[in-house]
């Protein structure tokens, strides 16, 4: 079995049928979908530039900035001095 790796669309606006997927579309979006860039189809996305790989999984993305130890940042003033 190959091993899968998660890769995500360059242009999340194109629309991409996945034949080892009975034609699926290609999800967009930063957690992208797992394959195999082995594979002749992907690999030759993956070169041309079409697919890039993803950054983060679906559970990193699923957590609150807070819970990662960034800082959240305030709001910025207007020119009253409110925050908005």
């Amino acid at each position: 079995m190959s091993k899968t790796e998660r890769f995500r669309l360059a242009d999340p606006r194109t629309q991409v049928p996945m034949p080892d997927r009975a034609g699926r579309l290609f999800r967009s979006g930063v957690e992208g979908e797992a394959i195999d860039p082995s594979s002749r189809f992907y690999a030759t996305m993956i070169a041309d530039g079409d697919l890039l790989p993803a950054t983060k999984t679906p559970a990193q993305l699923s957590k609150p900035a807070a819970a990662t130890g960034r800082p959240v940042a305030k709001p910025a003033k207007t020119a009253k001095g409110e925050r908005e």
